[in-house]
């Protein structure tokens, strides 16, 4: 009898060692940008104000620091690479899991698509990877992975598949696919730095000219799949008193994502919820405010549409100001780093008309040398330069270089930029 418990006890710890060398390895191996988007949700023990939720707009176009520096509004950025509304869906649903949120805001771009999920694979990735094992996780896996829309694409050849099979247990244990990636480690993987842009992401570049957008392969008809699970999200949040703000976020639309946008006014009417549609309004400048590839809010007109949305979510629901609430006090800490990240982009930068973009709307004195008249021609450069509101007295011509950038941010020098003959 003895034998035999002492023999269950090894069977026990050998399990045991196995299951922690596993769970070692698992964390080891696989890539971090899905931990890196969601580390500060899960350490955050108190309830939040907004949650964002949609795609790459949402991720690229709303910033929570910047609302939580001029508004006071404690929110988490939850969009993802390329996430169908079913992927917001089952992103909602798992987020509840670990907390929750007075206010979700759902980005409507795609309610139009009938795919569930991205066909990228690595961007389900990005969304899920930081989730830990659980029954709502394998329920939005098997749901994601059952997408025959995007089957009959991949058929057609509209779309050509991802290296990586799409299989549930690649989502579900990562280690099944990391396992490779012995050759890829770094230091980082090791001692990961998480973002401190609470789950968003700057894209820094300025369009050049506008882009010629293709026509996509979305159809506006009612109850798509996306019309869909939108309703589900609205449903859910409504089970759980979480009120619902739809927004259509800003970029170089092409008519079907202009209907589409129009389509969602039907949506939040029907459902009573509501809505900001920026295509109708007037809040970015279309040439200074978008990436290169015209589709995405560069940090000017992130900060733009942030403002924006801070400014309608304190007038609307009347939002209480955290910034002095001790519960949240962590956050004027990380706003501190915040700022140390915005410092660092600034000086990465070397492009006149980038820099000036990523200046745009952020909390900095700057001044001017200017040593040629040709300058003052370049419409880009002037609107740039206007959008700056920099003070007539700090642009001066006492250089024997073309230009002079001297950044300055509360008193301190932080950056200058030469331009030489």
């Amino acid at each position: 009898m003895k034998n035999n418990i002492k023999k269950l006890f090894g069977v026990v710890i050998t399990l045991l060692i196995v299951f922690c060398l596993l769970s070692f390895l698992t964390n080891l191996f696989e890539r971090k940008d899905s931990i890196n988007k969601y580390a500060d949700f899960f350490k955050q023990k108190n309830k939040y104000d907004v949650w964002f939720l949609g795609a790459s707009h949402v991720i690229n176009g709303i910033y929570p620091m910047e609302l939580y520096n001029k508004h006071g509004i404690v929110s988490y950025n939850l969009g993802g690479h390329g996430n169908q509304i079913a992927t917001t869906y089952w992103t909602l649903v798992n987020a509840l899991d670990y907390n929750t949120t007075d206010i979700v805001v759902i980005d409507c771009m795609m309610i139009s698509g009938n795919w569930k999920a991205s066909d990228n694979y690595s961007y389900l990735h990005f969304t899920f990877d930081a989730f830990p094992f659980s029954i709502n996780k394998v329920k939005a896996i098997t749901d994601l992975l059952n997408d025959d829309e995007l089957m009959k694409s991949y058929d057609r050849g509209d779309v050509i598949p991802s290296g990586e099979p799409r299989e549930a247990i690649n989502l579900l244990w990562d280690f099944s696919i990391y396992h490779s990636r012995w050759n890829e480690l770094t230091s980082g993987d090791i001692n990961p730095k998480y973002s401190i842009e609470k789950g968003a992401e700057q894209r820094i570049s300025i369009i050049k000219e506008k882009p010629i957008l293709k026509l996509s392969g979305l159809n506006m008809e009612a109850f798509s799949t996306g019309d869909v699970y939108l309703r589900k999200i609205i449903n859910e949040c409504k089970k759980r008193n979480i009120k619902v703000v739809l927004t259509y976020l800003p970029f170089y639309a092409n008519d079907i994502y202009t209907e589409e946008s129009k389509y969602v006014y039907d949506v939040a009417k029907e459902l009573d919820v509501d809505y900001i549609n920026f295509l109708d309004l007037d809040i970015i400048d279309y040439e200074t405010d978008l990436c290169e590839d015209g589709e995405h809010l560069n940090p000017s007109g992130a900060r733009k549409v942030t403002n924006y949305i801070g400014d309608y979510l304190q007038e609307k629901y009347d939002i209480e100001n955290k910034k002095d609430d001790t519960k949240y006090s962590t956050w004027n800490d990380d706003y501190k780093k915040y700022i140390e990240l915005k410092n660092q982009k600034i000086k990465e930068c070397s492009d006149i008309y980038t820099k000036l973009m990523l200046l745009c709307g952020d909390d900095v004195d700057i001044q001017l040398n200017i040593n040629d008249e040709k300058l003052y021609e370049d419409k880009l450069f002037m609107k740039l330069i206007n959008q700056l509101k920099i003070k007539p007295q700090s642009i001066m011509n006492n250089t024997n270089n073309i230009l002079e950038l001297y950044i300055y941010r509360d008193g301190s020098l932080i950056d200058t930029l030469e331009i030489t003959q």
